[in-house]
């Protein structure tokens, strides 16, 4: 028991620690500015304008600018008459088609047919006794140059008078000899050798008629 006692007659005797507290009151610390580097700019040159002395336009230059706007005046006007005339042409065109595709016989005419030229019928002449007695036929008979032509080629090949050299020309017997009568077409140039031929032949026909 006498150790209980002097343990707590210790514990009361030892005085007692107080924390001490600071009356005053505490001041909030301000921030910190951050540092700048101090950097040092460079110098801008500026730069040098010269001085231009004004300059008036001549009299010349005025009058070339005015004749120069009313020109590009004049072809602004013209290209927008002209591209209205084209987009009414392209219109009219495809109107025009539709059209004839309507009218089936106008289209199909157009597209495959081509126009026949009409041939006036030859005219026709009295012929020279001597040819009509060739041809074994009445006096002033008449016919056209086509069918007397027709005729005495075909007479040349029935007779067989052709040249067998040259079969553009012909020898006539004595009953078209009579009707033709002297040739007229040289062979060669100089030669002084006449024949009659059939590319000379229409020239002859103008005499076989009577006027």
């Amino acid at each position: 028991m006498a150790s209980s006692i002097s343990i707590s007659s210790a514990s009361a005797s030892a005085p007692k620690k107080t924390k001490k507290v600071s009356t005053a009151s505490k001041e909030p610390k301000e921030p910190k500015e951050p540092k700048v580097s101090a950097k040092v700019a460079a110098p801008v040159e500026e730069p040098i304008v010269e001085a231009v002395e004004a300059v008036e336009a001549t009299e010349e230059t005025v009058v070339l600018e005015s004749s120069f706007d009313e020109l590009m005046g004049m072809v602004e006007a013209q290209e927008a008459v002209i591209l209205a005339a084209t987009k009414e042409l392209f219109r009219l065109n495809k109107l025009l088609k539709s059209a004839y595709k309507k009218d089936n016989k106008l289209y199909k005419l157009l597209k495959s047919q081509k126009t026949k030229a009409v041939r006036k019928p030859a005219e026709k002449h009295v012929i020279v006794d001597s040819l009509a007695k060739l041809m074994n036929v009445p006096k002033k008979s008449t016919f056209d140059r086509n069918e007397i032509h027709r005729f005495i080629c075909d007479y040349i090949r029935q007779h067989e008078l052709q040249y067998e050299d040259d079969r553009t020309t012909f020898n006539p017997d004595t009953k078209l000899a009579a009707v033709l009568g002297e040739p007229i077409y040289e062979t060669k140039k100089g030669s002084g050798i006449y024949r009659h031929s059939y590319n000379n032949l229409f020239k002859v026909l103008g005499s076989l008629f009577i006027k």
